[in-house]
Formats: C-alpha cells, sequence, structure tokens
C-alpha cells in the first residue's frame, strides 16, 4: 500500500497527511458517514461535515479522491468484493 501513496504523491506533487489516509481507509470500510469519517480521522466536530465535503469534492485534495479510488480497487482484488456486489447480495438476503 506504501507504493500506492507513494505513486500518487509523486503523480500530483502532494502529501498524503496522516489524517488524510485515515479518512481514505474509513470512506473505504462504508461503515460511517463522510462526516463520521471526517471526526475519526482528527477532523473537529465543527467542520468534519465541510472537510469531508472538500476531501472528496475532487477539485481541492484529487490526491485524496484518488487514494480512496487505489484503496477500494486493491480491496475488491484482494477479497473479490464490491460496493454493487455487496448491496446485490443484501437485497437477495431480505
Amino acid at each position: 500500500m506504501a507504493s500506492v501513496k507513494k505513486k500518487i504523491e509523486e503523480e500530483h506533487g502532494r502529501t498524503l497527511t496522516n489524517r488524510q489516509m485515515t479518512f481514505a481507509r474509513n470512506v473505504v470500510e462504508g461503515i460511517y458517514s463522510n462526516a463520521e469519517c471526517a471526526r475519526k480521522a482528527g477532523y473537529a466536530h465543527d467542520i468534519a461535515p465541510k472537510q469531508a465535503s472538500v476531501l472528496l469534492n475532487g477539485r481541492d485534495y484529487p490526491h485524496v479522491v484518488e487514494y480512496i479510488t487505489e484503496l477500494r480497487e486493491e480491496r475488491e482484488r484482494r477479497y473479490s468484493v464490491s460496493t454493487i456486489g455487496q448491496l446485490q447480495r443484501l437485497q437477495e438476503l431480505s
């Protein structure tokens, strides 16, 4: 995973902070809302919803969005699990 981080940082000329990486991992888990992901990453409770929006808009922090995409793809390769596949499975079970 370090090589993915390094590749993204070199490509965008920006460094991924620990908060941004934690936020990305929480988003990929898919358990929490975007604001809660930001809170769990260490952003202040009051600004978490706005910061989550800024991190995910792709304009201000494109390297974070790309990191999230890479984490999702890695998860899909490793576990053969996709978000769509999970939703379809849940529908079948219900």
